[in-house]
């Protein structure tokens, strides 16, 4: 058995692909395995084995001891590391008493920018956040989380009904939602991952911080966040 030829046998007994793996990449316990136990040739002679024919007693124990070691080296390879991107959803209710909607102005107006910026800076921060906890809490079975450049998104905006405490001639509340993608490894629940996403955005728009932010991009903005929407998603999805 070849180095190469060890290598491929402890990930097939993984049922994984060495993509460019070598021996070299291989624990210090499994290459001293393996150098140990093939001698100063690297060889084990599985000539018997291979060709269905008698294989004497030590030809026997070394087939055996090979098989048994590997497959113990085998269920320490970690699982491979498949990158899967989701998307996640949120929303929140602004306000206004000046009578205009964020619905009616262009998006590329100040108001729909500023309120764009601000909602990328908390997905982004909050989302750092889930990535920094995932790596103290699970070591080595790693949930990588991470948000896809460029994909926060204030989609729709929506008229709703203002609190009572804000309630008066010239109020305006509306309702917006907003997406973005998150990538992630080794979870084996997308649905749960989402989840938890989602309610780290709407925790956080609860405890003040998109308004933290609205106020660093546009200290004079018309519009002030009310709190999170009801409903993460439009009922026209």
């Amino acid at each position: 058995i070849t180095q190469s030829e060890y290598v491929a046998i402890i990930y097939a007994m993984a049922e994984q692909t060495p993509t460019d793996v070598t021996f070299d990449d291989l624990t210090a316990e499994a290459q001293s395995y393996y150098t140990g136990f093939t001698g100063a040739l690297q060889v084990v002679d599985l000539n018997g084995f291979v060709n269905g024919g008698f294989l004497g007693s030590l030809q026997r124990t070394a087939v055996v001891g090979a098989c048994n070691q590997t497959l113990v080296y085998s269920e320490n390879i970690e699982p491979a590391a498949v990158t899967i991107t989701t998307t996640a959803y949120s929303s929140f209710i602004t306000f206004t008493n000046q009578s205009i909607t964020l619905a009616s102005l262009d998006a590329d107006s100040s108001d729909r920018q500023s309120l764009g910026t601000a909602y990328d800076a908390l997905v982004e921060s909050e989302v750092g956040n889930l990535v920094g906890a995932a790596s103290r809490r699970l070591r080595r079975r790693l949930v990588v989380v991470g948000l896809v450049d460029e994909t926060p998104n204030l989609y729709q905006i929506e008229n709703t009904t203002c609190p009572d405490a804000l309630d008066s001639d010239g109020a305006v509340c509306e309702v917006i939602y907003g997406s973005f993608q998150v990538q992630y490894r080794n979870e084996e629940s997308e649905e749960a991952l989402r989840e938890q996403v989602e309610n780290a955005i709407q925790q956080a728009i609860t405890d003040g911080e998109l308004q933290t932010e609205l106020d660093r991009v546009a200290p004079v903005s018309a519009f002030t966040i009310v709190g999170p929407g009801t409903a993460l998603r439009p009922t026209n999805e």
